[in-house]
């Protein structure tokens, strides 16, 4: 009697230790074959341009797998109205594209919110929110002054200034609006940095990118005692000259006479931090497609002329790319901003 209860006994060791090895080996598989995800919330500012849609579509539902871990960018559109109601506490990222609302609606915030839409953005970013800006998005973020100051005041967390003149490089933007001819040109970019992953793997390569009355960035002397304020990473300087490379003329309004554009070995593209937030900030278009295979005389690659209305310009020269050409930089951006993507991952974007 008392060996069958030890064989009882003992067979109900055994059977107890291969279920709960089975039931180990069946979780550590389902563990193994199904990856986690990582959602990253972006909203992007309507600043009321096609660029807003642009942008939104080559970043909404974006994903990309590293390490079994699948990481998914979801978008919302987000007004001056929603900035002012505190909604940017709910996501990861901002993204502001290229744009000349913010003028107006820094004078409006001024006027009306006593500046609460620019302090809710620094905030954000103060706090651990990433900003990625393009064109008018970076010079937003700059210091003062900048294009229309004192009346337009610029949110002012990053310790650069944004070269704009609207005599010169705004020529290539007042154009379009007098004359609804003129969308940009492409501009040489040299990768200065190979220690920030959104440039990972492309250290010294010349880009062309698209450029539109962008900005270049340089130093603001004087301001550096923000404790907010980061290091300044430049990534990216401009290789040429756009005056050069697409002469054109002013508006006779403005004066006329030929354009001279100040940003060849200006910054470009840079990275730093605001408080515990990361920002990148691109001169030039990402979103945007651009030209290769440009001949090396600018009177071949532009066309200008008059009309009723007054000068005009065209690029004609070279070979448009797709537009997604320059797509990673602008996704890479978003993805270390966001503070939730390893280095290494970010660099998996291509």
């Amino acid at each position: 009697m008392f060996r069958k209860f030890i064989v009882y006994i003992l067979v109900a060791m055994f059977l107890l230790i291969n279920i709960s090895s089975a039931h180990q080996v069946i979780m550590s598989k389902k563990s193994f074959s199904k990856d986690s995800r990582v959602i990253i919330n972006i909203a992007v500012y309507d600043a009321k341009e096609p660029l807003v849609q642009i942008t939104k579509n080559l970043l909404h539902n974006f994903s990309f797998v590293y390490n079994n871990v699948t990481y998914v960018f979801k978008v919302d559109l987000v007004d001056f109205q929603d900035i002012v109601m505190g909604k940017l506490a709910s996501y990861d990222v901002f993204e502001v594209p290229g744009g000349v609302i913010y003028y107006l609606q820094t004078i409006w915030d001024n006027l009306l919110y006593l500046g609460t839409w620019k302090r809710n953005i620094r905030e954000f970013v103060a706090n651990g929110g990433g900003y990625v800006g393009t064109c008018g998005g970076s010079t937003m973020a700059s210091q003062n002054p900048i294009i229309f100051w004192p009346v337009v005041n610029s949110i002012g967390f990053v310790n650069l200034r944004a070269n704009v003149d609207a005599l010169n490089e705004g020529q290539y933007i007042s154009q379009f609006i007098f004359t609804k001819i003129g969308y940009g040109i492409p501009i040489k970019i040299s990768i200065k940095n190979s220690t920030n992953p959104i440039f990972f793997d492309h250290y010294g390569e010349n880009r062309s990118i698209r450029w539109w009355a962008s900005p270049s960035l340089y130093d603001a002397k004087g301001l550096s005692n923000n404790p907010l304020f980061g290091k300044i990473e430049v990534l990216a300087t401009y290789a040429e000259e756009p005056s050069e490379v697409a002469p054109i003329h002013r508006q006779l309004i403005f004066g006329g006479g030929r354009v001279k554009t100040h940003q060849k070995g200006e910054y470009a593209v840079v990275a730093t931090n605001y408080g515990d937030g990361r920002v990148a900030l691109f001169g030039p278009h990402p979103e945007y497609s651009t030209w290769v295979n440009i001949s090396g005389n600018p009177e071949d690659n532009i066309r200008e002329g008059v009309s009723w209305r007054g000068k005009w310009y065209l690029w004609i020269g070279g070979e448009k790319t797709s537009f997604d050409y320059n797509w990673w930089m602008l996704r890479r951006a978003v993805a270390w901003t966001s503070n939730k993507v390893p280095n290494d991952a970010v660099k998996e974007i291509n």
